[in-house]
């Protein structure tokens, strides 16, 4: 008896991802959300520390009055 096995989805072609690597994509969206929310985290905290936020905002109210005069 003669046994027929079919191509892999691979050696076929197919843009289909394997068994292995379906949830490859969310992961790896996931990682850079985690990257992208540590790097806001971090810029946040260094401007809150060196009061950069604070006069950001009091010139932008500045700009603001001044336009209203």
């Amino acid at each position: 008896m003669h046994t027929y096995h079919r191509p892999s989805a691979a050696a076929q072609g197919s843009s289909r991802p394997s068994r292995g690597e379906s949830g490859q994509a969310s992961v790896e969206y996931a990682l850079v959300l985690l990257g992208a929310a540590l790097v806001a985290s971090l810029l946040i905290a260094w401007a809150t520390k060196t009061d950069l936020l604070d006069q950001l905002f009091d010139h932008v109210l500045n700009l603001i009055k001044g336009k209203a005069r």
